[in-house]
């Protein structure tokens, strides 16, 4: 009960909690796909279990995404400076020319990281590079990925007209798109740019669409903040 009153609590300050898309579920290495799944629901113990699973090697790609997994299970859990410092250390192992997905996927936890470190306005040039580099390589996913974090760093910005714009085009991807992020996830984003707009009718829409996603997912926390949302677009 003490987690679903904070997830509440902190919607009111926070976006939505990280969405598990494609820069973890394409790790490497197999031995982290029990705490990837684990991540969903139970962050706290996932990074536990990561912690005490370091790479054999940690000069390789497979390092780079250990700290890459490390630094999304910080944001989720609210560690801002933790977030920051993981992502720094990946990308501290790799080049953008030798491992270029790799590169602007530690970028684009970077970017998320400095949402919760209050320094939105740091993460939109990497995000923007990402972007551009995915649109130019037909990365759907990297390019959704990070359209979805720019949105959450403009709706931080209070500029509600581009967070909307990158989230409905984020919804678009994953609604003709075969990528890990889901638009259900997007709706409880999207939901919010419209409840900031005080525009609670469209909201309704996306909070049921997530409300119904994350019941079918069994994701409680996910739940509850929906279901907070709905509740309180429907006063």
């Amino acid at each position: 009960m003490k987690k679903v009153v904070i997830a509440i609590s902190l919607i009111l300050f926070y976006l939505p909690v990280m969405s598990w898309a494609s820069p973890i579920t394409e790790l490497k290495n197999t031995q982290y796909a029990a705490i990837i799944e684990k991540a969903k629901s139970d962050p706290a113990n996932a990074k536990k279990a990561l912690l005490a699973n370091p790479p054999a090697n940690v000069e390789n790609d497979i390092a780079a995404q250990y700290y890459l997994l490390l630094s999304q299970l910080n944001y989720t859990l609210v560690y801002g400076e933790e977030a920051l410092a993981a992502a720094n250390k990946g990308l501290a192992l790799i080049t953008a020319e030798k491992y270029p997905k790799l590169f602007h996927q530690l970028n684009i936890s970077k970017s998320a990281a400095y949402d919760h470190t209050a320094e939105p306005a740091k993460g939109l040039p990497l995000l923007n590079n990402a972007i551009d580099w995915a649109r130019k390589n037909k990365d759907i996913s990297t390019e959704a990925d990070a359209l979805y974090y720019r949105g959450q760093l403009y709706m931080s910005l209070t500029n509600y007209v581009k967070a909307l714009s990158d989230l409905q085009t984020v919804y678009y991807l994953a609604s003709n798109n075969t990528i890990t992020l889901k638009a259900e996830e997007i709706s409880s984003a999207l939901a919010l740019v419209y409840e900031y707009r005080h525009e609670y009718q469209l909201a309704l829409p996306y909070f049921e669409e997530s409300v119904a996603y994350y019941r079918r997912q069994n994701q409680p926390v996910d739940l509850s903040i929906s279901l907070y949302g709905l509740g309180k677009a429907n006063l």
